[in-house]
């Protein structure tokens, strides 16, 4: 009987084998492709979430189901933004969506986005990503290894904290605020008298609830889909900051794929693009309404010159860094904003 067993499992093996080889077979000759895509934001109710599904199936319809984008939402490969970036440049991860921020890394030039009180509002920031500006990051990011398919939306950012409102730079001196994993954000908040922290989103909840942290800074949609609005006091909007996503791909994988394939994905990213910005402007407003039913007491700042005039010096060293006169370029583009 002993035999009979061995022979058993070794056709169970061979079966197997032979399945996994035809499903190997069939994506082939089918001429399927399977990309994974991973972000740490949640898949509904938030800024990058829902877009990001619309772009898979899009992907999908436009491919002919030909190209399947797998899509793990939640931090499921990984929450730091720095290291899924990093990720799909080496091309362990075929793509993702991240803040530009944390890519300030491989292309400092970025660094314009984070600038703050850059951007008069949310169509300026459009104007500028979207524009000559926004293609020349682009070249320059896929020169180092990433190709930036689009930019997203992620939000006017303001302060939350559980000490004070803020009302003046002063009111911010001391308190440790979670940051944005960004050089200008850490330079920002030093000038404007806080003690800044980079730390991941996903770690934010219990740094706030066991006060590792003071508070943060983050758009009104972020902090209801993160569920900050459950642990602090007050958010003061400062909206200092404007926060743009990237939807990229790793080099190698996006050219290795066909032409028309290529294109499909271009369509698609357009498109969830599009969606994403509406999308996130509503969000906004009903989150607004959420974070005060949460009990949160939300209050305008006493004069936002205050503010710009405590970062001028942020500008003036990122001024030097950037070059090409990249942040009037960025500023004058604001004259077209009603």
């Amino acid at each position: 009987m002993f035999p009979t067993r061995i022979a058993t499992r070794r056709l169970g093996i061979i079966f197997c084998v032979l399945v996994l080889v035809a499903l190997v077979q069939g994506r082939e000759a089918t001429g399927g492709t399977v990309l994974k895509l991973a972000h740490p934001h949640p898949p509904t109710e938030d800024i990058i979430g829902p877009s990001a599904t619309l772009f898979c199936d899009l992907v999908q319809k436009y491919t002919n189901g030909n190209v399947e984008v797998q899509h793990f939402h939640s931090g499921q490969l990984g929450s730091d933004e720095r290291e899924l970036a990093e990720s799909v440049r080496v091309g362990t991860l075929d793509m993702s969506i991240v803040a530009t921020a944390p890519m300030t890394g491989f292309l400092p030039r970025l660094t314009l986005i984070d600038l703050p009180f850059l951007f008069k509002d949310h169509a300026h920031a459009i104007r500028v990503l979207e524009g000559p500006i926004g293609d020349t990051l682009k070249q320059e990011l896929e020169a180092r290894g990433i190709v930036l398919l689009e930019f997203w939306s992620a939000g006017i950012r303001s302060v939350l904290n559980n000490i004070k409102p803020v009302r003046t730079p002063d009111d911010l001196k001391g308190l440790k605020l979670r940051v944005i994993q960004s050089p200008v954000y850490l330079d920002t908040f030093k000038a404007l008298g806080a003690l800044p922290v980079a730390m991941s989103p996903s770690e934010v909840y219990s740094a706030l609830q066991m006060g590792v942290v003071n508070g943060a800074e983050n758009d009104p949609a972020s902090l209801m889909s993160w569920k900050w609005a459950e642990v602090i006091k007050y958010y003061s909007l400062t909206q200092h900051a404007f926060v743009s996503t990237a939807l990229i791909i790793n080099p190698k994988v996006y050219r290795s794929l066909p032409a028309d394939i290529q294109q499909a994905i271009q369509k698609a990213g357009r498109e969830a693009s599009a969606y994403q910005r509406t999308y996130v402007e509503g969000l906004w407003d009903r989150a607004m309404k959420r974070i005060e039913e949460k009990g949160v007491r939300i209050n305008k700042v006493d004069d936002i010159n205050a503010f710009r005039e405590r970062v001028k010096p942020v500008y003036e060293k990122y001024d030097k860094e950037l070059g090409g006169n990249l942040i009037k370029q960025a500023l004058d583009a604001g004259a077209l904003s009603k």
